[in-house]
């Protein structure tokens, strides 16, 4: 299993799983100061997500003082989730495409499990079964992409583990679950509650693949079961603390050398083949299983023709590549050995992974042309033509125009 040390993404799952801990101290105005800053960094950062759990958690944990019958916060909720829903559907119906894709494909599932870090392969792959049988244009060939993730750990461990994720899910669910609603000691409840945001959260995100956010779920049931077998607060506190602190300077300086050869490394100019070829070697070590990287490095080997070591990498490490990027460059190798077949499939593979992109339709044009397919590549020119554009660029304009010239010269 591959874990993220970047923060990115994961800011609204960190401070949602941290605020129940501000309700610890014993003062009114500052639980709503903070309430209130985490409402705004939640607008700030367009984060449903955190705008949503801190109301909730604070009506919870003011259940008491706070006078609202229960069917009036389910109503409140559930409107706020439909506003909220309406402000981003792309990245809502999305999911529900990649939720949907998953549970077509449920039975194929073994009971173990496919193995570690074999989720993107496997999406990608029933991602293009779902658009080789759904030619018609949809929303979803529009909001389609080769996601890495789930965003929904739930699913994506199964795929990859199979029942025992489950398990190991239901288990910290219930027992949580339990704490949050029972327990009597107050710090035993704010631990479950933090863990239970992150559980939730879980559930449409990618959050347990944040070495941050997983330090934060096994800080809090360290904190649970030491404080359980009789150790003050104090002494699990400052345990926990030092624990915390010496696992964060460990991944540091383990990845702060690699972190920084890369980055100097992309400031290297185009001569320097022989010196980046020496560093890509020397960080693949460490990095053979970042899909940026692979896709940097067999990029580079694309552009220096070394096309022997390129589809080795390719092909040994294709588990750990963006699937689309993976065919992409894969055509191209094969494009540049000549191999127009091989090239047309993967191009193909690549357009049916994410639809509306038009550099893999533009390569189905060039092979077309290539192989003496007029028609063919005609057809993919009039695709192009016709092709809605997500984002204004360049690239997309001559793509476009290059096929409308195409399309006049036959």
């Amino acid at each position: 299993m591959t874990f993220d040390l970047i923060l990115e993404g994961m800011q609204a799952c960190i401070l949602a799983s941290l605020y129940p801990y501000f309700f610890l101290i014993h003062c009114k105005n500052f639980k709503v100061v903070i309430t209130i800053v985490l409402i705004l960094i939640a607008v700030l950062i367009e984060s449903r997500t955190l705008f949503l759990i801190t109301l909730m958690i604070y009506f919870y944990l003011n259940d008491k003082k706070i006078k609202i019958k229960v069917i009036y916060k389910i109503a409140f909720f559930f409107l706020l989730i439909a506003l909220l829903t309406n402000i981003n559907s792309d990245s809502v119906f999305g999911r529900l495409f990649i939720w949907r894709n998953i549970l077509a494909n449920f039975l194929e599932i073994p009971f173990f499990g496919f193995g570690p870090d074999t989720f993107k392969i496997k999406y990608a792959n029933w991602q293009i079964s779902y658009f080789e049988s759904h030619k018609e244009y949809s929303c979803f060939h529009k909001l389609a992409d080769s996601p890495s993730f789930a965003f929904n750990e739930v699913l994506h461990f199964y795929i990859e583990y199979g029942v025992f994720s489950i398990f190991i899910f239901l288990l910290l669910l219930i027992y949580n679950s339990r704490n949050a609603l029972f327990e009597k000691n107050y710090l035993l409840r704010i631990c479950s509650l933090s863990n239970l945001i992150i559980i939730t959260i879980s559930m449409f995100s990618y959050t347990l693949h944040s070495i941050w956010v997983l330090l934060i779920l096994i800080f809090n049931h360290f904190v649970i079961l030491l404080n359980k077998y009789g150790l003050s607060y104090h002494i699990v506190f400052r345990i926990s603390i030092v624990l915390t602190i010496f696992f964060c300077i460990t991944f540091y300086y383990q990845k702060r050398e690699v972190k920084n050869m890369w980055k100097y490394l992309k400031t290297l100019p185009i001569n320097a083949s022989n010196e980046k070829e020496k560093i890509y070697i020397d960080l693949f070590k460490d990095l053979s299983q970042d899909q940026y990287f692979l896709h940097d490095y067999c990029k580079f080997l694309l552009d220096e023709k070394k096309h022997a070591i390129n589809l080795s990498i390719i092909h040994s490490s294709k588990k750990y590549f963006n699937q689309f990027e993976r065919n992409l460059l894969l055509g191209n190798v094969h494009m540049q050995l000549l191999n127009y077949d091989s090239a047309y499939l993967y191009f193909m593979k690549a357009h049916l992974i994410i639809p509306s992109r038009f550099i893999p339709v533009y390569n189905l044009m060039t092979v077309s042309f290539q192989l003496g397919d007029t028609i063919l590549a005609k057809m993919y020119a009039l695709q192009i033509v016709n092709m809605p554009v997500k984002i204004d660029n360049p690239i997309s304009f001559q793509i476009k125009k290059e096929a409308a010239i195409l399309i006049e010269k036959f």
